[in-house]
């Protein structure tokens, strides 16, 4: 599978997932997501934001996160 700059739509879809999935509201989802990508909270709301893209190594390892949590 080859990984690309995710549209923001994907990385909010994301963050939902995992909001629901760990049952947080969205501010904590987002830290979580941020902090599992070694990244900040602004630059997770950026890239939902379509503020700024997402590298698609940054996208391919939050797959991998989202995956481990639904295992």
């Amino acid at each position: 599978m080859k990984y690309q700059n995710p549209p923001p739509t994907e990385i909010k879809k994301l963050r939902g997932s995992v909001q629901d999935l760990l049952k947080m509201n969205i501010t904590t989802a987002q830290d979580w997501c941020a902090d599992n990508l070694h990244a900040s909270r602004r630059a997770w709301q950026q890239w939902e934001h379509g503020d700024r893209k997402m590298h698609a190594a940054f996208w391919e390892l939050a797959n991998i996160k989202l995956k481990r949590i639904k295992e």
